[in-house]
């Protein structure tokens, strides 16, 4: 972790009572490692976490969000024993920790994107808690925002997602309910263009039929755009996006697509 220089809790949690969290030699140890970039014991980083939870509804600080995210991902992704790696008792622990109050905090939720997006690897079950902390933090603030465009850019397309650079049939599936879910709402328009742009990466760039939507895809389209007797705009521009940059496609997902999406004259 690099240095931050003279780090003071007081300063960074101007409304947080630190001293709820531990006694004062315990702070002043872990404001001595954050201010000499000094790697964290497990101790410092529950620490942390107990801090974050203390500040939530709080008077804080960026500097303190950044902090946070910062000190904690490096914790867990420069362990010695399984660097640039999350591994199972890692995420179990660190899960556990943020669902402990029922509730993930938006420092919180940038913590495990940020994992997500950085670590080589990470367990399935924290790959699809990560899904799920996003679908979640949409559904509450009601929209698609463009902060949450990037989260998922960072989750879908991340090292540490299911698989990498490509995207899976579950991150697929999660994008078509999260649709769902926005269909209507005041959604930022990057929204539609990183849905469109996704699913046809999946659709067309499968390894086992690269530039074409073979059977498989082909079955799992008609699935999506049949669910709704009228398609929703984004996924609209989806059958677009497919019919532009499709070199073939069947000929039965051909006439349902002209049938739901018929084409200009």
């Amino acid at each position: 972790m690099k240095p931050v220089h003279a780090v003071k809790l007081n300063e960074l949690l101007p409304g947080v009572p630190t001293a709820e969290t531990a006694a004062e030699p315990e702070l002043l140890a872990l404001e001595g490692r954050l201010s000499a970039g000094t790697a964290l014991s497990r101790a410092d980083v529950e620490l942390m976490l107990n801090l974050n939870a203390l500040a939530r509804g709080r008077q804080t600080t960026r500097d303190w969000d950044t902090l946070f995210v910062e000190s904690v991902l490096t914790h867990f992704l420069d362990d010695p024993e399984s660097p640039r790696a999350l591994d199972e008792t890692e995420a179990r622990m660190l899960m556990a920790r943020i669902m402990a109050d029922g509730d993930i905090d938006p420092n919180e939720l940038a913590l495990i994107v940020q994992i997500a997006a950085r670590a080589r690897s990470t367990p399935l079950f924290f790959k699809q808690y990560v899904m799920s902390a996003l679908g979640a933090h949409t559904c509450r603030i009601g929209r698609v925002s463009s902060a949450g465009v990037d989260m998922l850019n960072l989750v879908l397309y991340g090292r540490g997602g299911f698989e990498g650079a490509r995207i899976s049939l579950e991150e697929a599936e999660f994008l078509v309910e999260l649709n769902r879910a926005t269909v209507g709402r005041p959604n930022h328009p990057s929204w539609q263009k990183f849905f469109v742009g996704a699913l046809t990466w999946f659709l067309i760039h499968d390894p086992a039929s690269p530039g074409t939507i073979a059977d498989a895809e082909a079955g799992w389209l008609l699935e999506k755009v049949n669910a709704t007797r009228i398609l929703d705009e984004n996924t609209a521009a989806l059958v677009d996006s497919i019919r532009a940059r499709a070199r073939s496609l069947p000929d039965y997902l051909a006439r349902v697509l002209n049938e739901k999406r018929p084409l200009a004259a």
